[in-house]
């Protein structure tokens, strides 16, 4: 299904008119499948939404680690701050998330909070 979207010229990294890209949705319903179908047909896994979320912020608030693990692998930023600023560490652990929490810093994502109020989509 996917490659036919390609093949009719569907851009995956472009948001729809309702903030999401097929990565970001991919990555908030947490199927690694998609994720590694969308990227290897040259989907990026940094592009962030229309409100400025990276898939990275997504998959942190949501707690998938498994995805996070897996776009990390593919070059996702850690780091990668959602719209208003928040880092991904700091997403996780305003749900306490603490499995994502240690996946981040394995990976080496910043673990000093910055100085920002934290709004959950």
């Amino acid at each position: 299904m996917i490659r036919a979207l390609v093949e009719l010229g569907a851009n995956f990294s472009t948001p729809r008119n309702d903030v999401r890209t097929p990565v970001y949705t991919a990555v908030q319903k947490g199927d690694v499948n998609v994720i590694n179908a969308l990227t290897k047909l040259g989907a990026w896994v940094n592009t962030l939404s229309c409100n400025s979320w990276a898939p990275v912020c997504v998959a942190a608030q949501k707690g998938h680690v498994d995805m996070i693990r897996e776009i990390a692998e593919l070059g996702a930023d850690v780091n990668s701050p959602a719209g208003d600023s928040a880092i991904p560490v700091c997403i996780a652990a305003c749900i306490e998330h603490t499995s994502v929490i240690k996946l981040l810093y394995e990976l080496g994502a910043d673990m000093k909070p910055p100085n920002v109020l934290i709004t959950m989509q």
